[in-house]
């Protein structure tokens, strides 16, 4: 059967040769070969054996033999074989003048792919891949970015595992802006996470920004910048943009000394998950522990440029009132003299004059003072008077006249002194001799008054006053005594 097989074949390759214009088309065990076929070859149960020939380099046509030069070679473009070779790839080639071609590989890495219109779009299982403009889309036809993907389906949109094969240095993901500055990328940033609608919307709210340790979901070590309403009971630290919260439950260390081998344990700023705060320290045992041999606090409000109760020149006392807030007030024991009254103290004599002996008076000085906190207000005063009848003569009647003076802070009195004079020598004759002139009134009060920091003002009086009995005159001259008189306000707070 073979014979009669090998028979018939040469004897049509020799009709072809011999009578090529003869025939157009060629069909073995067919009589009506198709027309758009130059050899139809029909079989219900055999198959056309290719050859199989073994290729070790598929650069080089060989094992191919009988052409003697390149441009045979060239030549014989399309030629097709069965390569039985495992390593160089077994299965049918082509030859496409200079390499040999696999037909339907499955390994698309082997050679280069070539795209060269756009767009295009792969549709894989109904998910489709879109190539615009040098931009690659998943789900998206017109891609805004160099990668921009859409996902439609109740999953995880994107997940990437790497697996327990790194060593040394290796980084799991990268994203690296190699933009060098200039303002042309003002207001960009190297990555963006954007969450469309309220971040704290929904029953919990959600995360921008989540880490974990662990493969469970919440982890067991989790830290995350979000908007989430409950902390899932694992939380060690989170950035909360919602509420501008920043929270480590062991403790928050910051420093800017170096750390070693990315262990970071000292830090020149520390609070403890009890609250306490450590400056210098990493132990803090207050709300409040500052470290150092010279170490301290500025507080600018308190300084001689914002505060009046700051003279620049003298140490402030700092208090703390109720509100628990620091004040600056004088110490606890400080007197002060706002008032030393030597020259301006009733420079000038008054006359205070009761004709008929009834109570007379008038106001011999007048001065005030402001108090920015309490006070115990002291006043002391002296001032001379000269005691004659209302015909400004001498006493010689023996009845006595009263003279004194009084101390008003407003409307209170809180000071009060006054003596009696009188004069009746025996024999009054022309020389006799009695006693008279100018007699010193010492006078004090005390009030306990109030202050405030913008300041309470009291307004201070003296009042010079006579009196007499049975009708007779009287005169009090009070004052005029320069450097004598005085007057004295003493403030202790």
């Amino acid at each position: 059967m073979k014979i009669k097989l090998q028979k018939y074949l040469i004897v049509t390759l020799l009709v072809l040769g011999v009578l090529p214009f003869t025939y157009a088309q060629v069909g073995i065990n067919i009589t009506d070969p198709n027309g758009g076929a130059l050899l139809d070859v029909s079989s219900r149960e055999k198959g056309v054996l290719i050859p199989r020939i073994n290729i070790t380099d598929l650069t080089t046509i060989a094992p191919i033999s009988g052409l003697i030069s390149f441009a045979e070679e060239m030549a014989a473009e399309s030629l097709l074989v069965y390569n039985i070779n495992d390593t160089t790839g077994r299965g049918f080639h082509y030859w496409d003048g200079t390499t040999w071609i696999p037909l339907g590989d499955k390994n698309l890495g082997k050679d280069d792919l070539t795209q060269s219109e756009e767009p295009r779009t792969y549709d894989m299982n109904g998910e489709d891949l879109n190539f615009t403009n040098g931009a690659f889309g998943i789900n998206t036809p017109n891609p805004n970015g160099a990668i921009e993907a859409t996902s439609t389906e109740n999953y995880d949109a994107y997940t990437f595992t790497q697996d327990n094969s790194l060593t040394g240095e290796k980084d799991v993901f990268t994203i690296e802006d190699q933009d060098a500055g200039g303002g042309a990328q003002d207001h960009s940033s190297v990555l963006k996470v954007l969450k469309s609608g309220n971040i704290n919307s929904g029953d919990n709210g959600f995360s921008l920004i989540e880490l974990a340790n662990t493969g469970s979901d919440p982890g067991a070590n989790k830290y995350w910048i979000s908007g989430r309403k409950i902390d899932e009971s694992a939380v060690l630290w989170g950035v909360d943009i919602t509420d501008n919260d920043f929270w480590s439950k062991g403790g928050l260390t910051l420093g800017i000394t170096e750390n070693t081998n990315g262990t970071y344990s000292s830090g020149n700023f520390r609070v403890n998950s009890n609250g306490y705060t450590g400056i210098n320290n990493t132990n803090p045992l207050e709300a409040l522990h500052i470290s150092g041999t010279s170490e301290t606090i500025r507080i600018e409000s308190l300084n001689s440029t914002n505060n009046a109760s700051n003279n620049g020149v003298d140490d402030a006392v700092v208090y703390v009132d109720s509100n628990g807030d620091l004040k600056i007030r004088p110490s606890l024991v400080q007197n002060s003299m706002p008032e030393d009254n030597l020259t301006t103290f009733i420079p000038a004599s008054r006359d205070v004059t009761s004709s008929n002996g009834t109570l007379t008076q008038e106001t011999l000085y007048t001065t005030s003072i402001t108090l920015t906190q309490d006070a115990l207000v002291e006043v002391v005063y002296q001032i001379g008077v000269n005691i004659t009848d209302s015909s400004f003569n001498p006493i010689t009647d023996g009845n006595p006249r009263q003279y004194g003076t009084a101390l008003f802070i407003d409307t209170n009195l809180v000071g009060y002194t006054s003596e009696a004079y009188t004069s009746r020598p025996s024999g009054l004759t022309a020389s006799s001799r009695i006693l008279s002139g100018t007699f010193f009134l010492n006078g004090n009060g005390y009030a306990q008054l109030t202050g405030s920091p913008a300041g309470t003002t009291y307004d201070l009086s003296v009042i010079g006053f006579v009196a007499a009995g049975n009708g007779f005159g009287v005169n009090g001259e009070f004052g005029g005594n320069t450097g004598v008189d005085r007057f004295q306000i003493i403030l202790h707070y």
